[in-house]
């Protein structure tokens, strides 16, 4: 009786273990009607454990979301190289992947819903269906055939190979149609804002697209020889090729269409990845490559290697360290700040080495800048000059340049002839003598625009760049431009220019660049302004010493500091750092105004008219003195009449006849006003008839505010019946006669108009004190009207907030009604959002923080304002950016206060957007 029981016993055990070793462990190899559940737990893992396949959520992601993807086998962190369903996310644990009864690849939901498939339906042969993950990375969905001679082959239907998400593998190949697009952040696999793919205008070069693919973002080969070589590394085109000196994007005839790999097939059992080759011809790398020759000159070298296109737009090539711990970024394209494309526009030059990334070449200005702010600048420049071939032209030298245009190449036996080849061509923007050892000359020349420029780059060549003589001229005695910079008057790096006062320059004619010395020291000038007569050095901030000493400088030179010690850069494409993974860092220096030039003689005065060389000053030094009737200006460094020289002028010597009258007559007709405004002022102040209170503060001390409301218009509006009393009592925010907002808005001229809304027109204002404000006009024929208005001043400043835009004043004047709001210098969102250009200017990190500031302002509005207030009108125009891109809300008039306890309401009309 032992013997039965123990054969059942038996069975029993075998059973089970084989129920629960199935639910552990599946193997790399799913057949037809076999499944995958997240419920369970179950994943493929390749043959020699190598990769896994499965459901997970992303590391610092939102736990919630299921994915289901490959990647690599018990790696910490998990490094994910596909995703089937990224932009389709599970949100449970329901999650089913499966080979059907046709034969597909499907992943469902736990309501049976397809979230991704991969439909290869071909009916008889489908039971013989299998998913196979290989040792490769490659998921492959394949059949059993029989072939001419009836052996049994296995014919691939389906591979991920084909359809990458962000991830290149070894075995793959880079053909036409094929793309890497990246994550929308490190954390989230949803579809991002980058793709990387053949450039299938130019043979054998890639290409990185940004947003909606029609907007370049880079691309290989941007600065060609002999301005720089091949910018995707050896290695990489090595692998992207899959190990062939083939043609990139060549495909045989009779493949399979646009974005697929040819159909491959292998004998049955064999487990030799899919998309891999057994004949490695080896890659020629240049010359200056050799460390990547030692490395990855082999098929092998590149087993433990993979390519991604990062969510901030960077194709990125790693290697497995040894010990198979981390992760190295072997190489990184654009590594640069200078090598995305186009980024300065037409005749801008690029430096990474600066805070302000572009700048216009000398004799060429900006075609548009955002509010006259040099660091967001971006766009093209153009000459100050047209038609350059009716002007006397000169040519900038630029040295250590690389271009990213492709010029002409044609004979010249000697520089010169290659100057008078450009010079000849009235379309001829730039030529370059290129004169080395082991290649005959070449005279490179472009036409019609020069883009991509990149200044210090160690590896580039001396370029000329065509400018009209009279754009480039130093002003009188101002000394000439040195590479792609100027050293404007009185600043000088010559005794033969500018003023020997601020003799503290000097120009490295092998590189172009302009330096600053004193102290004992010597700092690169990265930016000059003259109209505000600053300049920028580049400085290490750390260093307390040096600090120190520049400091001195407003005690013992025409010198002073303007500003802190800072690594900022301009925000074009802050997300990428120059190579020695750095920001700049900067000082900020502003020179005095100059004196009169020094003069020995009447004939040194001859380059400033109407003046003639003086008496000795105080410092000893005879200076140009202007006649008569003249001025110094410090503006123009020129002797000017007095009707032409303004409030920068000073006088010198003693005054005319006509003058003291003009000057006499000045001092009668201020104190005239003054006596009248005093008069007005008490005047008014006697027919006060109400003084309401509640009226908090001053307005960072603008006098236009009056914070009494003593004007007869307003308690005539408010004591019209459309308040109630407790509304009466409610107003907290001062109120300003409409001379002052004339005046600031210079009569809303169209210069000062910003744009139109629902309300009706906006305008921009400035007080004498010089704050900046916006006015919003109601319009006769606006949609909104009186209660808008209303709810705006009643609401907005009883709210504080930093994500809300300040109400700093109101005025009604007859039937004119107005609201006066601290300025905002970036405008809307909406303009960023929605225009391809600026939209370039908002990284990931800009994005994040304008969400999480509208997100800060709305939960201050519905739950900790002292009011329970619904905006109602909530929508990207509506939400403000100041100079610092800090979102605010704004626009209230159609808001409505909620109850403690209140959550719905009714409204008579439709509103909002």
């Amino acid at each position: 009786m032992a013997f039965p029981c123990s054969a059942t016993q038996l069975l029993v055990t075998t059973f089970l273990l084989s129920f629960f070793f199935s639910i552990c462990y599946s193997g790399d190899t799913i057949s037809v009607k076999k499944s995958i559940t997240d419920s369970q737990g179950g994943t493929l893992i390749s043959a020699g454990q190598r990769f896994e396949l499965g459901f997970f959520s992303p590391e610092g992601g939102f736990p919630n979301r299921r994915y289901f993807g490959i990647w690599y086998y018990r790696r910490t962190p998990r490094t994910v190289v596909w995703i089937a369903n990224r932009d389709k996310p599970l949100l449970n644990t329901n999650g089913v992947f499966v080979v059907s009864d046709e034969g597909e690849l499907k992943l469902t939901d736990g309501n049976n819903k397809i979230l991704w498939s991969a439909d290869f339906r071909t009916g008889a042969n489908s039971v013989k269906r299998k998913a196979t993950l290989m040792d490769s990375g490659n998921l492959v969905l394949s059949e059993e055939v029989l072939d001419d001679q009836g052996k049994v082959l296995e014919k691939v239907r389906w591979q991920s190979f084909d359809y990458p998400t962000d991830t290149f593998l070894p075995g793959m190949k880079m053909v036409e149609g094929m793309k890497l697009t990246s994550w929308i952040s490190p954390t989230d696999p949803a579809p991002g804002t980058f793709t990387f793919q053949l450039d299938t205008e130019r043979d054998n070069e890639y290409i990185i697209y940004r947003a909606d693919s029609t907007m370049t973002y880079w691309k290989s080969q941007a600065f060609r020889n002999p301005f720089g070589f091949d910018e995707i590394s050896p290695l990489t085109s090595f692998l992207l090729s899959n190990f062939s000196t083939r043609p990139v994007g060549t495909r045989p005839v009779g493949t399979r269409p646009v974005g697929t790999r040819p159909v491959g097939t292998r004998p049955v059992g064999t487990s030799k990845s899919i998309g891999s080759k057994g004949n490695v011809k080896p890659i020629t790398f240049p010359k200056n490559s050799d460390k990547w020759r030692t490395t990855f000159s082999n098929e092998s070298d590149y087993n433990n290697t993979r390519l991604v296109i990062s969510s901030n737009g960077q194709i990125q090539f790693f290697q497995l360290e040894e010990g198979g711990s981390n992760w190295s970024a072997v190489r990184t394209e654009p590594n640069n700040p200078c090598h995305v494309y186009d980024v300065c526009g037409d005749f801008s030059i690029c430096n990474s080495e600066n805070a302000i990334l572009c700048r216009c070449l000398p004799g060429f200005q900006p075609k548009n800048q955002r509010s006259g702010d040099s660091r967001v600048f971006r766009g093209d420049c153009e000459s100050r000059s047209h038609q350059q071939c009716k002007k006397v032209v000169d040519f900038l030298n630029l040295k250590n340049i690389k271009v990213g245009k492709l010029g002409k190449t044609e004979k010249a036996g000697d520089e010169e002839t290659c100057r008078k080849n450009c010079l000849n061509d009235c379309y001829c923007d730039a030529y370059s003598f290129v004169n080395e050892t082991y290649r005959a000359p070449v005279c490179w020349t472009w036409s019609h625009g020069l883009n991509n420029i990149q200044e210090y780059a160690g590896d580039g060549h001396d370029i000329n760049v065509r400018v009209a003589l009279s754009d480039i001229e130093p002003l009188k005695r101002g000394c000439r431009t040195c590479g792609a910079n100027i050293i404007p008057y009185p600043l000088s790096n010559s005794p033969n220019c500018g003023d020997l006062m601020y003799f503290n320059f000097t120009c490295d004619t092998g590189t172009g660049q302009v330096f600053f010395e004193v102290l004992g020291g010597k700092f690169r000038v990265t930016n000059m302004n003259p109209k505000q007569r600053k300049f920028s050095i580049q400085f290490n901030c750390t260093d307390k010493n040096k600090v120190g000493n520049i400091r001195e400088l407003n005690q013992s030179s025409p010198y002073r500091l303007s500003g802190e010690c800072s690594g900022e850069q301009s925000t074009l494409v802050s997300d990428i750092r120059s190579v020695e993974n750095r920001r700049p860092e900067e000082l900020e220096i502003q020179w005095t105004l100059p004196p009169k030039p020094v003069c020995d003689e009447s004939s040194d005065c001859n380059d400033w008219p109407h003046s003639s060389c003086g008496n000795a000053t105080e410092d000893g030094a005879r200076r140009c003195t202007c006649d008569e009737q003249f001025r110094w200006n410090f503006e123009t460094f020129s002797c000017t009449s007095g009707e032409e020289n303004g409030s920068s002028a000073q006088p010198r010597g003693p005054l005319s006849n006509l003058k003291l009258y003009v000057v006499l007559f000045g001092i009668i007709a201020t104190a005239f006003v003054i006596l009248c405004t005093t008069c007005s002022v008490c005047f008014l102040r006697r027919k006060n008839v109400a003084n309401i209170t509640g009226i908090r503060g001053n307005i960072e001390g603008i006098p236009p505010f009056h914070l009494y409301e003593s004007e007869r218009n307003i308690i005539d509006f408010i004591q019209s019946g459309q308040f109630r009393e407790e509304e009466k009592k409610s107003i907290e925010v001062p109120f300003v006669v409409l001379e002052n907002i004339l005046a600031a808005t210079e009569y809303f001229s169209e210069a000062n108009k910003l744009g139109q809304g629902g309300f009706g027109p906006v305008y921009k204002g400035k007080f004498p004190g010089g704050q900046e404000i916006a006015i919003k006009k109601l319009s006769s024929g606006s949609g909104q009207g009186l209660v808008e208005f209303k709810n705006e001043v009643l609401l907005i400043a009883k709210l504080q907030h930093r994500n809300l835009v300040r109400l700093l004043g109101y005025c009604v004047e007859g039937d004119e009604k107005m609201l006066l709001y601290e300025y905002m210098p970036n405008k809307s969102l909406d303009l960023f959002i929605f225009d391809r250009t600026l939209s370039l200017l908002l990284n990931w990190k800009m994005r994040f923080n304008i969400i999480l500031g509208i997100a800060r302002g709305l939960v201050y509005l519905h739950h900790d304002s002292r009011l329970r207030i619904i905006h109602r009108d909530l929508k990207t125009s509506n939400v403000l950016l100041d100079e610092e891109m800090n979102p605010k809300i704004s626009d209230f008039g159609l808001a409505r206060i909620f109850g403690g306890k209140q959550t719905e309401a009714t409204t008579g009309r439709v509103v909002g957007t």
